[in-house]
């Protein structure tokens, strides 16, 4: 009987032990399996921030969805690119923060490379360094998608945030006009633009004006910029799918690499700020200012009005014609008689 007493005893003291050895181990060493999984980034978020999350992860979901259904629909259009052997040369690769851009010019593009060039050192701060810099010496500095072997480019594709941003393709061509080849634009390089291609559209379109006209002046509109842009016997020319305004699907091929973040031009505050929280450089730098580039407010409906309602209805109509992939791949709708066009 003893025995069986000092038996029950050790048994009791010993279930008493585990019970308070249990008690005192923190609830995060009892359920840290998962924790213990190493993570690229961690973002720390208020209640504010979550809703914010939460309302731009709804926006993409549906901008994904119409790009999905974009590609069905204009499939034999579009081609195919076998991006793990041929991307676009246009991505630049951060691995620091797991994340890649494409980058399309007209698009923002010029704020997105500064922001890189302040993660990767190039620069101290996003204001720093005129356009000319950013857009030349300074992308010599990025690593880029097609630099990498197909298995390192699929590693990259399955497990880095990918985005890109988008522009209603009107206000792109406006934009491409007012920056580079109207004829007040204040762009420093404007020169060489109308060099290569401003006083080649002024004499096709007007036979009357004498060649030697280019030594004395210019005077592009843009009625016959969008002229050349919708001219099918143009098509072969250098410049008729210049990247400043040529397809926005095929700089970035959406129907083959899947994005995790499509931004728009239009919505770029909101666009930047979410990617710059869940690829965790928010806490690193911040979205330029317009001081560094030369912003031609060109999605503005004043601006649009301008310029389009001088244009002949079937211009207009041709014109979407050509950017109809555009359009209805990014979410844009078609242009109707009730907006500013005549």
């Amino acid at each position: 009987m003893k025995i069986k007493g000092d038996f029950l005893g050790i048994l009791i003291t010993s279930v008493v032990m585990v019970f308070f050895f249990w008690r005192s181990v923190p609830r995060t060493t009892v359920n840290s399996t998962k924790s213990v999984i190493p993570k690229a980034k961690s973002i720390t978020v208020n209640e504010k921030q979550r809703d914010f999350l939460t309302r731009m992860r709804n926006i993409q979901y549906g901008r994904k969805q119409t790009i999905k259904e974009a590609c069905r629909k204009y499939k034999n259009d579009i081609g195919e690119v076998d991006v793990f052997k041929k991307p676009p040369w246009n991505i630049a690769v951060n691995d620091e923060y797991r994340f890649i851009y494409c980058f399309t010019p007209k698009v923002a593009s010029t704020s997105w490379k500064r922001i890189l060039l302040v993660l990767n050192g190039f620069i101290n701060d996003t204001d720093d360094q005129p356009q000319y810099v950013v857009n030349r010496a300074g992308m010599s500095s990025f690593h880029y998608l097609d630099e990498r072997s197909p298995k390192d480019i699929k590693y990259i594709l399955d497990s880095y945030t990918k985005f890109m941003f988008t522009r209603n393709p009107f206000s792109r061509v406006l934009s491409a006009f007012r920056n580079k080849l109207a004829p007040d634009t204040n762009y420093t390089q404007s020169d060489v633009w109308r060099k290569k291609l401003g006083y080649y559209i002024s004499t096709l379109y007007n036979n009357n004006k004498p060649v030697a006209d280019k030594d004395t002046s210019y005077d592009l509109t843009f009625k016959d910029f969008v002229r050349f842009l919708i001219d099918e016997n143009q098509t072969n020319h250098k410049h008729w799918e210049n990247i400043h305004w040529g397809y926005q699907y095929d700089r970035c091929r959406p129907c083959e690499i899947k994005y995790d973040i499509i931004g728009n031009f239009e919505t770029l505050q909101d666009d930047s700020k979410y990617i710059m929280k869940i690829t965790g450089t928010s806490d690193v730098t911040s979205f330029p200012s317009s001081n560094g580039s030369n912003p031609t407010n060109s999605s503005s409906k004043t601006s649009l009005q301008s310029y389009f309602s001088h244009l002949p209805l079937e211009y207009v109509r041709s014109l979407y014609e050509r950017f109809k992939i555009d359009f209805e791949m990014f979410g844009y709708k078609r242009p109707t008689l009730n907006i500013p066009y005549k």
